[in-house]
């Protein structure tokens, strides 16, 4: 599963404060829709009572996540049905882990485990350039960087080419010094 998509075509998952939106790329289904639409309705939370208003929602003070997405090739994805699990793991946006855990529910592809403990969904920075996620852009940027770069960590790849190599460096220390877009 592939939350990142291609951002600048807006297929990437954004997190906003009370709803989710974008799309999915799974491999053997194809693309997810979290949502109907950039926005519910109402602004704050999707009603999930039809085709036209769907989509997941996030409680910010808990972090659980409710609400379905579409798949053309597999159906609706209910969102708060990891609470039937076996043991009840609902999913759920950990703030302070910066990831997603617990378990979606699709009818016709079964639990979806947003829990690994390897291979999870993660949350990226809101800037680039603020490269260790502490909130603010800063020299332990730069630091962090380049522990990444050259430990051939493909989160350094900043260039768009295939590959760690030093016009990556420079491609970060251009956004890091422009702030964040």
């Amino acid at each position: 599963m592939n939350w990142s998509g291609a951002p600048a075509s807006g297929q990437a998952v954004n997190v906003f404060g009370e709803y989710l939106t974008g799309h999915i790329w799974c491999e053997n289904i194809g693309w997810v829709s979290m949502s109907s639409s950039s926005a519910p309705a109402d602004g704050h939370a999707f009603a999930n009572t039809n085709g036209d208003d769907y989509g997941i929602n996030l409680n910010a003070a808990t972090g659980a996540l409710s609400g379905f997405a579409w798949s053309e090739n597999i159906g609706w994805i209910k969102f708060s049905g990891g609470g039937l699990a076996s043991p009840p793991n609902p999913a759920r946006l950990d703030s302070a882990a910066r990831r997603f855990r617990g378990y979606a529910w699709s009818e016709n592809a079964g639990w979806i485990n947003l829990d690994d403990a390897v291979h999870y969904v993660g949350l990226g920075c809101s800037c680039a350039a603020d490269f260790d996620c502490n909130g603010t852009r800063a020299v332990t940027d730069i630091f962090a960087f380049l522990t990444a770069w050259f430990a051939r960590d493909p989160s350094a790849d900043f260039d768009g080419t295939p590959g760690i190599t030093v016009p990556d460096i420079f491609a970060f220390l251009s956004l890091w010094f422009a702030g964040c877009p």
